[in-house]
């Protein structure tokens, strides 16, 4: 209310709980102040420029994490601290209420990830070859996720060739048919050691890239998620998901949605 946009846009800021020379809204700590203009807990230019008379803020907490702040000023008269109270009762309330919102939206995107998991489980329990199933799958995953490109392997048993299934989004080159990517790639060795999801932002900082900057460099490969194919016991291939437009921080559910496709895919 009486709140020009340019203010808004100045206070526009990033919390820091760990610096305990930021400004007190930043740190999470709750403040009153009748007297702005002399008090040194303010920036006085910003208190001059917007004419502050008095302010009044209290954090939002989720337990002791500190999501944000609720922050009010000139009231005609003066804050007191009354009013500090029945605002930090308030912050109380919206911080749950966050908290609910955030609840309610992970359990929607666990249900939307299981409808998923679940129809391409049933894909995969049709007749049909497997090489058809896996491919459908692939390409299913990478819409799901939206990944730039996605790749199952499945290791040569020696009397066949390695089986390699691409799928790639509008734009991306595929890789599958690189023979010097297939002889230098280290993922079947660490999957086969390390039998457990691997994954990077940054693949140029993971510890398997050194020596192979220059493929890393032609694939345009930024972030790399690949999980292990298990058949009674053994790896027997693998499933990944590319990034080559932008980096991505891989997340739980990213992982497991992959480990869950994985370790159907293995059983069939």
């Amino acid at each position: 209310y009486h709140t020009p946009p340019e203010l808004v846009r100045e206070f526009h800021f990033t919390l820091d709980r760990g610096n305990h020379h930021a400004p007190l809204y930043q740190i999470g700590e709750a403040f009153l102040s009748n007297d702005p203009a002399r008090d040194a807990r303010l920036n006085r230019q910003f208190v001059e420029r917007w004419g502050v008379h008095n302010v009044l803020s209290v954090p939002m907490r989720i337990k002791k994490e500190l999501i944000g702040f609720i922050y009010v000023a000139n009231r005609e008269g003066s804050f007191s601290e009354r009013d500090l109270r029945l605002l930090e009762i308030f912050a109380a309330q919206a911080a749950e209420t966050i908290v609910n919102a955030r609840l309610f939206l992970t359990i929607q995107a666990q249900a939307e990830r299981e409808a998923v998991v679940n129809r391409l489980l049933l894909s995969l329990q049709r007749s049909g070859e497997p090489e058809e199933k896996v491919s459908a799958v692939i390409e299913r995953i990478g819409e799901v996720l939206e990944l730039d490109r996605c790749v199952a392997v499945l290791f040569a048993d020696g009397d066949h060739d390695d089986y390699y299934g691409e799928w790639c989004a509008d734009g991306v080159e595929p890789v599958t048919d690189w023979m010097d990517a297939r002889e230098r790639s280290p993922i079947r060795y660490a999957l086969r050691t390390a039998r457990r999801p691997l994954y990077a932002t940054d693949v140029r900082e993971h510890p398997l890239a050194p020596g192979l900057e220059d493929l890393i460099e032609r694939s345009n490969l930024k972030s790399l998620l690949v999980v292990p194919i298990i058949h009674q016991g053994r790896v027997i291939g693998s499933i990944s998901g590319h990034q080559t437009s932008h980096f991505r921080q891989w997340n739980e559910d990213d992982i497991d949605l992959l480990v869950a496709v994985a370790t159907h895919v293995g059983a069939t």
